[in-house]
């Protein structure tokens, strides 16, 4: 009987996200400023052992299902987005993988695999994933040492991030690592139909698109 409530319980869970569910997420934004001064102390937050390296082709794939599985869905996006022409950052402790992340240039994805542009310059940090082995060593931070001196090189003063409005530890997080709240993305999903509400420097607008 047990089973049989637990699937049914699933049934309508699946049934209420088709029918109607939400996305709330902050945008938070590290400038120039921050990208200078991390410049001269790449990865200092990180473990003095972990080492990040820039990917641009399938073969980030090996690598990321070492440090947590992918599943076909997740395997389709990130062919992708390497067609676009994001980077994966690759986090290793003594040739094993332990962290991944990605960056995205000139645009930002709203939700559900919608992407708005971005003016000139700047970046998107998505997708971050610490294996629970390595959590709370600082590996995250050193990815946005690592990145910040990638995009200052490269003449890119901007990163923007989204977070979840009720990912408590990551705002707290990402706000150690210098990150400032600057507005946030809203979307409904209702019967099929996305109601978006994008709202963030630069950026006010109101769209309705089908989820991918």
């Amino acid at each position: 009987m047990s089973s049989q409530k637990s699937v049914l319980k699933q049934i309508l869970s699946r049934l209420k996200n088709a029918l109607l569910s939400r996305d709330m997420q902050d945008i938070y934004r590290s400038t120039s400023t921050e990208f200078s001064a991390q410049s001269k102390r790449p990865d200092a937050s990180a473990p003095s052992l972990i080492t990040y390296k820039i990917y641009e082709d399938d073969n980030v794939l090996a690598l990321m299902e070492q440090v947590c599985p992918q599943g076909e869905q997740e395997r389709q996006f990130v062919h992708q987005r390497l067609g676009k022409g994001d980077k994966a950052v690759i986090g290793s402790l003594e040739g094993q993988p332990v962290f991944y992340g990605w960056l995205m240039f000139n645009e930002i994805e709203v939700t559900y695999g919608v992407f708005m542009p971005l003016g000139a310059r700047t970046a998107f940090g998505y997708n971050l994933y610490t294996r629970s082995s390595h959590r709370r060593m600082g590996v995250m931070s050193g990815f946005y040492g690592f990145a910040r001196s990638y995009l200052h090189q490269r003449r890119f003063d901007t990163l923007y991030v989204g977070i979840s409005s009720q990912n408590e530890p990551s705002i707290k997080a990402h706000e150690k690592n210098g990150f400032r709240k600057e507005g946030y993305f809203y979307t409904l999903k209702m019967l099929g139909t996305c109601y978006t509400l994008a709202r963030f420097p630069g950026i006010k607008r109101f769209f309705l698109h089908s989820p991918q």
